[in-house]
């Protein structure tokens, strides 16, 4: 059983006693600013971690453009057979392509669907994938941009744009529909 506190330690034990009931009875009674602070911050954290879809609207148009691009430029029929397509650069271009989307279907599937890692520790776990995607993406454009350049010459870019960012929409989408 405890026992009371000494003479001198009583005012000390039952100002804090005295304290700790008003703070109880306004936390209960009087809701304070704090209070609806906190409650205000959990809700946003609650928001920003919710989990965000692949088939956003952003991602829905990319995949429009992208077919309406393939369409309109008969991509697939050039790509397959005008001659004044340089091949070369075109097939070291789509070499580094699959090399990117090796590394995504990589992190995407086997990290984060077998092994259960989140997309946030991929770098802990294999800090050369990232890097490697990133660098390999971006000699994949230059080189396709490069061997396309004859054929539509500055229009090469954006098409090649529109048609990689689409691309790179469906792989995201890939994980979700299997």
């Amino acid at each position: 059983m405890p026992s009371l506190p000494k003479h001198g330690d009583r005012e000390a034990f039952y100002q804090n006693v005295r304290e700790r009931t008003v703070k109880s009875w306004r936390k209960a009674y009087m809701p304070s600013q704090t209070d609806e602070q906190e409650k205000a911050e959990k809700l946003v954290e609650k928001l920003r971690t919710k989990p965000e879809s692949v088939y956003s609207i952003n991602n829905v148009l990319w995949v429009i453009a992208s077919i309406g691009v393939f369409y309109f430029t008969d991509f697939g029929l050039v790509v397959l057979y005008d001659t004044r397509v340089n091949r070369t650069w075109l097939n070291v271009g789509c070499v580094f392509l699959m090399m990117a989307v090796a590394c995504c279907l990589y992190c995407v599937i086997w990290l984060s669907k077998v092994k259960g890692i989140k997309h946030e520790k991929w770098e802990e776990h294999n800090m050369f994938v990232i890097p490697v995607a990133t660098i390999s993406s971006i000699l994949c454009m230059m080189l396709v941009c490069y061997s396309l350049w004859p054929i539509w010459n500055v229009f090469t870019i954006f098409i090649v744009g529109v048609q990689f960012m689409g691309f790179i929409v469906v792989v995201a989408m890939v994980p979700d529909i299997v």
